[in-house]
């Protein structure tokens, strides 16, 4: 009788853990979609917070669900181009690190964003992300630079340290020499 109390109340309290759960999925359960998708008393996104949101995900998303995702966007911008999608897909493609991702097309989507909105927020927006795409490129390629000079710098230090035990052999052969004479 009460190892069945025990497992009455073992069932209980995993199926209110179960129903407590569903209210709210951990981060790393929900999906990009399921985000995106507003409840029935929630007011539908603006196209800046859709892109907030789409650049959060991109930075803690893994590489296989970027390269999931990235195809949906495509198919999604060009079906529809407007404003929303085109800096949804360049966010990704400029932010993501994924097999797909070019960050050219992204500065591109970007411009063009730039260019042709009609909110100016949003045309901030895509300066926005356009700057700290250019910065992020440039920050990489000097941490590229770095440590290309960082190997440099070891394989002088390795020559140095050879040349160095050359020198100690030949200055140890010079004594010995003097020594016999």
């Amino acid at each position: 009788m009460k190892s069945w109390h025990l497992i009455t109340w073992g069932i209980v309290l995993w199926s209110s853990l179960l129903l407590a759960g569903c209210s709210g999925l951990p981060l790393w359960l929900e999906t990009p979609e399921a985000k995106r998708t507003p409840a029935a008393s929630v007011a539908p996104l603006t196209a800046e917070q859709a892109v907030l949101q789409q650049f959060a995900w991109v930075q803690r998303a893994a590489a296989e669900q970027l390269e999931r995702e990235l195809p949906a966007l495509e198919e999604v911008f060009a079906l529809q181009p407007v404003e929303r999608h085109r800096l949804r897909l360049a966010v990704t493609l400029g932010f993501a690190d994924c097999r797909g991702c070019d960050r050219q097309r992204a500065v591109e989507l970007f411009q063009q964003s730039q260019r042709e909105a009609e909110e100016d927020t949003t045309r901030t927006l895509a300066a926005m992300f356009l700057d700290l795409l250019e910065t992020r490129t440039q920050l990489e390629a000097r941490g590229t630079e770095l440590a290309r000079q960082r190997q440099a710098a070891q394989a002088l230090q390795q020559q140095l340290g050879a040349l160095q035990e050359k020198l100690d052999a030949l200055t140890s052969i010079e004594e010995s020499l003097h020594q016999r004479e």
